[in-house]
């Protein structure tokens, strides 16, 4: 079954996500407002996974997907235990952070 964790603020360039199809930290964090209002205030972040190496943290081995949270990996964790198989974001361009 799909469900989808919509954002409640717009943006032109947002669009749903399977949230099995993003790499994000992988944590128990979760955010107790999502989890009691059940309600997503901003879209998440997504940027391409550029990332070369096969290593991860700790020596996990590193999984590459086409695209990685670059912020809201606790609004994913929150909707994966809400039931959420989607999610609402926004690919961003990462280089303008450097």
């Amino acid at each position: 079954m799909v469900k989808i964790l919509k954002a409640k603020k717009k943006l032109k360039k947002s669009r749903i996500f399977l949230i099995k199809d993003l790499t994000y930290v992988k944590h128990d964090l979760i955010l107790d407002d999502l989890l009691k209002s059940k309600e997503l205030l901003n879209p998440i972040e997504i940027r391409k996974d550029t990332h070369t190496g096969t290593m991860g943290a700790n020596g996990v081995p590193y999984i590459q997907k086409d695209f990685v949270v670059f912020k809201g990996s606790r609004r994913v964790t929150t909707a994966l235990k809400l039931g959420y198989t989607h999610i609402e974001g926004v690919i961003i361009d990462w280089r303008i952070f450097r």
